[in-house]
């Protein structure tokens, strides 16, 4: 429900005395065209940006600032982890506009070597971060193996596939400017 301070609220977004950072929470489709029946109910058939056939009008994770963000030398502790480790993703995010502003780095991840399927792509991790006008910060994430797994359903565990893995990090499900390649060495499970 809207709070009384709503209007001063609104009204500092719009006269720039506040740069918005909100991200969607969903994809927003250009037209009713590109949305699968209304019965239909499996994600697999292009309703959320991890299987998404179609370009968005307003991607998963877009938003708008008041400034403009650079991101640049996504890099990797390492590009080989082995299904018990942990992998330190860095990317540098520069604020190349004339205001301050914050900014939600999101880190994706694609999976290149899978046996079953999987999403195209998938969030895996986010922060939002302040950056004064022209400076750089360097934004430190960890991604463990275990949260790459997918759920096996004949077995009853989660499953850790020996595979490459494309690390992706940007502003939006759709700019992703920056990647690594991290290879999962060998294979694990992890019981209910």
């Amino acid at each position: 429900h809207n709070s009384e301070e709503e209007g001063h609220g609104l009204a500092d977004v719009l006269f720039g005395e506040y740069s918005p950072a909100g991200r969607l929470n969903q994809t927003w489709p250009e037209s009713d065209a590109q949305l699968p029946p209304i019965t239909d109910y499996n994600i697999r058939h292009g309703s959320t940006y991890m299987y998404a056939k179609q370009k968005p009008l307003y991607a998963f994770g877009y938003g708008l600032s008041y400034t403009t963000f650079t991101y640049e030398d996504l890099s990797l502790s390492s590009h080989n982890v082995n299904a018990d480790g942990e992998v330190r993703v860095s990317v540098k995010v520069k604020n190349t506009g004339n205001r301050a502003g914050d900014e939600v780095v999101q880190i994706y991840v694609q999976h290149l070597g899978s046996a079953v399927e999987r999403p195209q792509l998938e969030l895996k991790a986010f922060e939002r971060i302040h950056i004064e006008s022209g400076a750089s910060r360097n934004v430190v994430f960890n991604l463990k193996p275990r949260d790459l797994a997918y759920w096996d359903e004949a077995g009853h565990v989660w499953c850790i596939e020996k595979e490459s893995i494309r690390v992706l990090a940007g502003g939006s499900s759709d700019k992703l400017p920056v990647q690594a390649t991290l290879h999962v060495e060998n294979t694990g499970e992890n019981k209910p």
